[in-house]
């Protein structure tokens, strides 16, 4: 018989306009427990407010154009909806979970809707997982670096650092 694959945590990371106060979401993606990863673009356009863009934060961290944005980006009320349809009572997992948090409820807050699912600390689970200890620290920085050069594509765009987190997920389970 076939050794059935255990149910992954599911992750969540956001890509913003900026760090500033006013920032929002421009991306988001997370994954399920199959290890499926959903990715969408959100366009800005039907927030005013949503004005405020670091060109540096484009040039050199996402890379993201508010062109994209326009042209492949989903609106928020759509992002937020979807987000509840499919994710709704699940506990999500994040490496920034002040940011990302602030992120998630921006979006919402802009789609008149409450989140149906929650947010949590991805670092105790990967703590977790190695099972604490003096060293825990270092091993965690050491498998961080390994699941970062299995990770294929460039960071800072949000489904790539969701699979970022699955695979080093599943190195820590391996410790």
């Amino acid at each position: 018989m076939a050794r059935r694959n255990p149910t992954l945590p599911c992750f969540l990371d956001f890509e913003a306009s900026s760090l500033r106060p006013r920032s929002y979401p421009i991306e988001v993606a997370w994954s399920l427990g199959d290890g499926s990863v959903e990715s969408h673009l959100i366009d800005p356009r039907p927030v005013p407010e949503w004005n405020d863009w670091d060109p540096v934060a484009e040039t050199e961290i996402h890379h993201i154009t508010p062109g994209q944005l326009h042209s492949e980006g989903r609106t928020p009320t759509w992002v937020a909806g979807r987000m509840n349809s499919v994710l709704q009572g699940l506990r999500l997992y994040t490496d920034a979970p002040d940011w990302d948090g602030f992120w998630l409820q921006v979006l919402f807050q802009a789609a008149g809707m409450e989140p149906a699912f929650t947010l949590a600390a991805a670092q105790a689970l990967w703590f977790t997982e190695l099972a604490g200890g003096p060293d825990c620290n270092r091993r965690l920085h050491e498998l961080d670096q390994q699941a970062r050069a299995r990770s294929a594509g460039p960071r800072h765009r949000a489904a790539n650092d969701v699979r970022h987190f699955i695979e080093l997920y599943r190195l820590c389970r391996k410790e």
